[in-house]
């Protein structure tokens, strides 16, 4: 299954999620308000609480901070409790 979010104003601070992710890793995507592509998470196949995301190479995501983007979570088997940024 693959969940995106509406546009959402980031307001800067690191993304964390409480995931399950089943038999297959959590991909994490941003996307931009007209869904193109700026960064993407390495992938993540761990269960846990409070799980920091970590970005691919190139990409910092408080560069994004008060632009208007959207997380894309990618979940093919587990499950995503929740996610935050908090700065």
């Amino acid at each position: 299954a693959t969940l995106r979010t509406t546009c959402l104003k980031y307001t800067g601070g690191e993304l964390r999620i409480i995931v399950d992710p089943g038999e297959a890793p959590i991909e994490v995507s941003v996307l931009a308000d007209n869904e193109r592509i700026l960064g993407e998470g390495k992938t993540l196949s761990r269960q846990g609480d409070d799980l920091p995301i970590t970005w691919s190479e190139g990409f910092a995501l408080s560069a994004l901070k008060d632009q208007s983007i959207r997380f894309e979570f990618t979940i093919p088997s587990g499950r995503l409790y929740s996610f935050s940024s908090q700065p």
